[in-house]
């Protein structure tokens, strides 16, 4: 009997799963994944056998079960992330000495028109889910700047030779047109799919709508550099991804929920198991399974009976499973949040709190930065100027990156204006911050 086994690896597919990407299309496929990932989709065929995972066939070579996706963690930390850069209190103000009311007042009207803040939550889980995100600052038809929002997977991005400088982008993707009403039945008919490709320069923009310039929405280039940047979430060596809140975390929980479905398979089994009989043949329609049936045996030899997989080991297995969890989640200072418990010292949870906050703050830097970045393009587009580091007045802060008590911060704040140990404006800025007093103060 081979009617439960894992199937190997097919020939030619490397053992790890995710070597280094080198084509586009690569980067789009682990963009792919890392959505079905955080989504809880199913694995795909070559996700099940490029990582050994549980796959039950029977005496057919049909797929009777095979892993799915139990474990929520993927998406707990990616949302626990997002939600230290996303905070409720992200506020942009200007820097010390610099700007003034008026560019302020500018920038918060481009904030607003764009919808930052209903767009900052979905826009940072997707940046720590996927590993990044597009930005673009551009003219709405009513000729006022917006910043737009892009998925990474439309957006191409080539820096110049000092790894800082934009040197083009290309912002490419389908959209749907009109659709058809039917005025019989009143549904949406078919809708007709066009393509939409912007090329940036910091000489010129090219808009193309199907394949063809469009001279309305292509020209100079005003702001003098590219108004497309890519927010990342980290990055290590040659890798053309990014790194996401995922990485190196997926593959252990790939593992957990294979035993989980073998686990769960072989239950099924014991619940259903399959009737042998040797000597004699069962005839069709014999309903065998109700209670109180009796089976008469044509021949001494001639025997009935059940075949049940065993279930030793399966609790070992499945402890060795949850162990090997517990021990992943242990490397990540997100889980600080739900298996801190009873057991765990204050200062064990000092030491993940530090932990967390050394993560997320450099992402979280990283993320402002191109925000304000981006008001300043918007500012330079508003005045019909050409961008420069002048105009980097803007400073977006989104408060702690852990929840605290905020009484007792107010009161250390006044505390130090009392020594004379910070300014007043400092004590506003942060009080702003997170959101203690509003922004117009």
């Amino acid at each position: 009997m081979r009617d439960l086994h894992t199937r190997a690896p097919r020939t030619g597919v490397s053992g790890a799963p995710r070597t280094l990407i080198a084509t586009r299309e690569q980067e789009v496929d682990e963009y792919d994944r890392r959505e079905r990932a955080f989504l809880g989709l199913a694995y795909t065929d070559l996700e099940v056998e490029e990582l050994t995972l549980f796959r039950a066939l029977n005496t057919r070579d049909n797929i009777v079960a095979q892993a799915t996706r139990i474990s929520r963690d993927l998406a707990f930390v990616t949302a626990v992330d997002a939600a230290a850069i996303a905070t409720n209190g992200v506020a942009l103000r200007l820097e010390h000495d610099a700007g003034s009311d008026a560019d302020l007042q500018a920038a918060r009207a481009t904030w607003r028109r764009s919808g930052m803040d209903e767009a900052l939550p979905r826009r940072a889980l997707e940046m720590c889910g996927l590993g990044a995100i597009g930005l673009e600052v551009a003219l709405d038809r009513e000729g006022q700047p917006r910043i737009v929002w892009h998925d990474p997977r439309t957006v191409q991005v080539w820096h110049a030779e000092d790894g800082q400088r934009v040197a083009r982008a290309v912002i490419a993707f389908q959209y749907a047109g009109e659709a058809s009403i039917d005025t019989t039945t009143g549904l949406e008919g078919a809708q007709e799919q066009h393509s939409y490709v912007k090329v940036c320069t910091p000489e010129t923009i090219e808009v193309y709508r199907d394949g063809v310039l469009s001279p309305d929405e292509s020209g100079p280039n005003t702001l003098g550099v590219v108004p497309v940047r890519r927010i990342e979430y980290g990055r290590f060596g040659r890798q053309t991804v990014p790194l996401c809140a995922m990485s190196a975390y997926d593959d252990g929980i790939a593992s957990f929920d294979s035993v989980v479905a073998q686990v769960r398979t072989i239950g099924t089994r014991n619940a259903n198991p399959t009737m042998v009989a040797t000597g004699m043949e069962i005839p069709d329609g014999a309903y065998l399974q109700e209670p109180g049936i009796t089976i008469d045996t044509p021949a001494p030899d001639a025997d009935v009976r059940w075949l049940e997989l065993s279930m030793q080991g399966l609790t070992a297995l499945l402890e060795t499973a949850i162990r090997v969890t517990e021990t992943l989640r242990a490397t990540l200072p997100e889980f600080l949040f739900i298996d801190a418990g009873a057991a765990a010292s204050g200062l064990s949870l000092s030491y993940r709190a530090g932990a967390f906050v050394s993560k997320v703050t450099p992402i979280r830097e990283g993320f402002y930065r191109a925000l304000e970045w981006a008001c300043s393009l918007a500012l330079a587009l508003e005045r019909g100027v050409a961008w420069s580091e002048d105009l980097q007045v803007f400073e977006v802060d989104g408060g702690p990156a852990l929840p605290m008590d905020q009484g007792a911060v107010v009161d250390m704040l006044l505390a130090l204006l009392d020594g004379e140990l910070i300014t007043k404006e400092d004590a506003v800025r942060k009080l702003q911050g997170m959101g203690v007093i509003p922004d117009g103060i």
